[in-house]
């Protein structure tokens, strides 16, 4: 799927939980409200959508700044990315059980099992033969069985992960403690932008609280 077709999805299911949202605050606020209700039920049916969106399009605009400083995909679309180091990096295009392996842009294997022991990378092609690749020298050697690459690499723990969970660990490494602040920071920013939002239906002002009708 398209990186379009996802955001209309998000786009979509945000909508369908504010309105749900929007009608229980719409019954809150008539019930429990002093009057004056109109303004006030009017921010509470707006606010969901206030802030699930505000949520929505201010995350999606800060992951993509940060995903781009990162060099890795922003997590959304048909394409996931991730930089091995400053010249190989690992593709993966509609499916997630191979991936390619590139150096400088250019594919060099396609792969569905991998692991990165300092500069070497071990793993298994899609053709079924295993592979050591330094990164440094630039040499790549192909075993036709894991036991082969077991022989030639002694000294190496072996523990293949499949191109999906590798794919995981090394972008949790990359973007580390900004896969908390992006989506808290975000949060709240919108949530600050909705209560602004919701005192200037309500009262008029952002900081007063004027007689209402």
């Amino acid at each position: 799927m398209g990186a379009g077709f996802v955001i209309l999805m998000y786009l979509i299911a945000i909508f369908v939980v504010s309105a749900v949202l929007a009608l229980v605050a719409i019954v809150i606020t008539s019930i429990v409200a002093k009057p004056p209700k109109r303004r006030k039920i009017v921010a509470a049916a707006l606010s969901p959508f206030v802030f699930f969106y505000g949520w929505f399009f201010m995350g999606l605009f800060a992951t993509g700044a940060v995903s781009g400083w990162k060099n890795v995909d922003i997590g959304i679309g048909d394409a996931w990315y991730v930089p091995i180091n400053d010249e190989y990096s690992m593709l993966m295009i509609d499916l997630t059980e191979e991936a390619y392996i590139q150096r400088n842009g250019e594919d060099i294997l396609t792969v569905r099992q991998i692991q990165q022991v300092d500069d070497v990378l071990i793993g298994q092609n899609t053709d079924g033969w295993y592979f050591s690749l330094n990164l440094h020298g630039h040499k790549l050697k192909l075993y036709q069985s894991r036991e082969e690459l077991l022989s030639a690499r002694k000294g190496f723990e072996v523990a293949l992960d499949d191109v999906a969970a590798f794919y995981t660990k090394r972008k949790r490494e990359i973007l580390g403690i900004w896969m908390v602040i992006v989506p808290a920071a975000t949060f709240l920013l919108s949530a600050a932008a909705t209560f602004l939002f919701a005192r200037l239906i309500t009262y008029g002002s952002f900081l007063s609280r004027r007689r209402t009708y």
